[in-house]
C-alpha cells in the first residue's frame, strides 16, 4: 500500500477551513463604509483565501495521479465518485432547500421537486456547491487525463492549459462553472503528482523566490481588489493576476504543510481530513442557523456577533462533519 503523503492532507484541512473563512467573511463585504479599516481588513482576508477551490482542484488531481500506477478500473472509479460525491451532494442540497423553504427564501406553493432537480444542476440552490459541478467535470474526463499523463510531457500539459486558462477568463470572467477556467490547476495537479520526487525538491530549492512572489502577488491582489470594489480604480487584469497568486499560494502552503507535516500524528487532524469533504457541504448550513435562528429568534448577539458566529460555525461544521462520517462508516461496514 503506497503510503500517505502527509502534506496533501494538511492542505486539504487548511483548505476545509478557508472555506468556511469565506463565507464567513462575505457578509461582512456589502459594508457600505469601503475605506473603514475593518472592511479592508475582511476584504483581503477574504480575497486572499479566494484560491480554494482552485486548490481542492490541485488537490484532487495530484491524489489520483501520484498513485495512478496501481491498477486502475473506470467503473470502480466512477461507482466509488457517485457514492462519495454525487450522492452527499444531492443530499446536502436537499437539506438546504428545505431549510431556506423553512427560512421563507422560496415560496411555499412551488414544486419542490422540479426546483430541486433544476437546483441539483445548475447549483444555485446553495452557491458554493457549484464546486461540486466542476470536479464532477474534471472526473467525467478521466480517460483523456490519463491518456495525456501517459502520453505527453508536462512541459507541453502546463503552458496549454495556462493559455486555455487565460483565454477563457478573459472572454467569461463571470462564468465560475467549466472546467476551463480551472485547467490550470487541475494540470498542475496532475504533473505534480507524476513527478512528485523532483516537484517536492524544486517546492524545497525554490522556497524562498516562491515566498516572496507569494507577499507581493497576495499584496497587490487584495489592494486592488479592494480598489475595484471601493471604485477608486478597476485594473483590467486583475483575473490573471489572481491565476498566478493561486499557483504561488498552491505551491507556498505545499511546503509549509512539508515542513509541519509532523503534527499531522495528532488523530483530530486525520479525523478532520476525513470529514473535509462533508465540512465543505455543511458549513454554510451552521452560518444560516446562527444568522437566521440563533440571533433573530433566540439570542441578542448584537454586541459581539462575529466572535461568536465565527467560533460556533467552526466548531458546529467540523464537529458534525466528524461525526457524520463516523456513523456512516459504521453503518455500511
Amino acid at each position: 500500500m503506497k503510503k500517505r503523503i502527509t502534506e496533501i492532507s494538511l492542505m486539504n484541512i487548511f483548505f476545509a477551513m478557508l472555506v468556511i473563512l469565506i463565507h464567513l467573511c462575505s457578509k461582512h463585504l456589502s459594508a457600505p463604509d469601503k475605506f473603514a479599516l475593518e472592511y479592508k481588513t475582511i476584504l483581503s482576508v477574504w480575497r486572499l483565501s479566494s484560491f480554494v477551490v482552485q486548490g481542492f482542484i490541485f488537490l484532487s488531481a495530484f491524489k489520483f495521479f501520484s498513485r495512478d500506477g496501481r491498477s486502475f478500473k473506470y467503473g470502480k472509479f466512477y461507482l466509488s465518485r457517485l457514492t462519495e460525491i454525487v450522492i452527499p451532494y444531492i443530499v446536502f442540497s436537499v437539506i438546504y432547500y428545505f431549510l431556506f423553504l423553512h427560512l421563507g427564501f422560496y415560496p411555499q406553493g412551488q414544486n419542490h421537486l422540479s426546483y430541486i432537480l433544476h437546483g441539483l444542476y445548475k447549483t444555485n440552490i446553495v452557491g458554493h456547491l457549484y464546486f461540486v459541478i466542476i470536479i464532477l467535470q474534471f472526473y467525467l474526463l478521466m480517460p483523456l487525463w490519463r491518456f495525456l499523463n501517459k502520453r505527453v510531457k508536462y512541459r507541453y500539459h502546463l503552458p496549454v492549459a495556462l493559455i486555455i486558462t487565460v483565454i477563457y477568463s478573459y472572454y467569461f470572467p463571470e462564468s465560475d462553472k467549466s472546467i476551463f477556467k480551472y485547467l490550470i490547476y487541475w494540470v498542475f495537479g496532475m504533473c505534480f503528482g507524476k513527478h512528485y520526487s523532483d516537484a517536492k525538491k524544486y517546492s524545497k530549492e525554490l522556497f524562498p523566490l516562491t515566498l516572496i512572489l507569494f507577499i507581493c502577488c497576495g499584496v497587490a491582489d487584495a489592494s486592488l481588489m479592494w480598489c475595484n470594489f471601493a471604485g477608486v480604480y478597476v485594473f483590467p487584469y486583475l483575473e490573471y493576476l489572481h491565476i498566478l497568486y493561486s499557483v504561488l499560494a498552491i505551491l507556498f502552503f505545499f511546503e509549509v504543510a512539508r515542513k509541519f507535516k509532523g503534527i499531522y500524528k495528532f488523530k483530530v487532524l486525520k479525523a478532520v481530513n476525513g470529514a473535509s469533504y462533508y465540512i465543505y457541504l455543511s458549513h454554510c448550513i451552521f452560518i444560516y442557523l446562527f444568522d437566521y435562528v440563533i440571533i433573530h429568534k433566540i439570542a441578542d448577539m448584537t454586541s459581539h456577533p462575529s466572535i461568536v458566529r465565527w467560533a460556533f460555525v467552526y466548531i458546529a461544521s467540523i464537529l458534525f462533519s466528524v461525526l457524520f462520517v463516523n456513523i456512516k462508516k459504521r453503518i455500511t461496514k
